[in-house]
């Protein structure tokens, strides 16, 4: 059996013969339309090129056998795959946004910034013994708006340049650890924050 496109609009076809065990192999759409470059009539019509391909597959021995996935599946799944972290940024954002408004229901300017950190989460607890000062994960506060600044975080980290990325690598270079960069990094976000419901109340249109 001979197949044109196995990697594109032949797929499911190509899907289907090789779950029926079935042997094949692919021809090229350029060998098709050569060979109907020699045909009387050079109208291009299904029936026309089955023709063709079954002549193309029977008389060349040096065929591909059929790509079913094919760079096109190839594309098509990392299409897919933008989408998914598309929506899952777009979860993030939302689920940031409604935090942000819930705190900004019980908002209130004589919040403090400790006070603010306390409830996300984002004020670490002290840890200190003797002469070293550390400090431990806080679990308490809202741990979906912690969970959304931890994101922030993380991104600002992962791009060379932004301000966020230069606080973590000064805080590695004076000793701390990454984990200890990374809640100093979250935060001085939560203190960015605050200041911005100081002088901007959010007014987020969530739907």
């Amino acid at each position: 059996m001979a197949i044109e496109g196995s990697g594109g609009y032949g797929r499911p076809l190509a899907a289907a013969v090789a779950a029926a065990g079935l042997e094949a192999v692919e021809v090229p759409p350029q060998m098709t339309a050569h060979a109907r470059l020699g045909q009387r009539t050079r109208t291009k019509t299904d029936e026309t090129d089955a023709l063709l391909i079954a002549r193309i597959g029977a008389r060349d021995s040096d065929l591909p056998r059929p790509r079913p996935g094919g760079a096109v599946e190839d594309l098509r799944c990392v299409v897919r795959y933008r989408r998914e972290l598309v929506k899952a940024r777009n979860q993030h954002i939302n689920r940031l946004h409604g935090d942000l408004e819930q705190i900004r229901c019980g908002y209130h300017r004589r919040m403090t910034k400790a006070k603010f950190a306390m409830a996300n989460g984002t004020a670490p607890i002290e840890a200190s013994s003797g002469r070293i000062v550390r400090h431990r994960l806080n679990r308490g506060g809202n741990r979906q708006l912690n969970k959304a600044i931890h994101t922030i975080a993380l991104t600002q980290i992962s791009r060379p340049g932004t301000e966020g990325r230069r606080y973590y690598q000064r805080c590695l270079d004076n000793g701390k650890t990454k984990r200890e960069a990374i809640r100093a990094l979250k935060r001085r976000i939560t203190d960015r924050i605050w200041t911005h419901l100081q002088t901007n109340p959010p007014a987020y249109n969530l739907t």
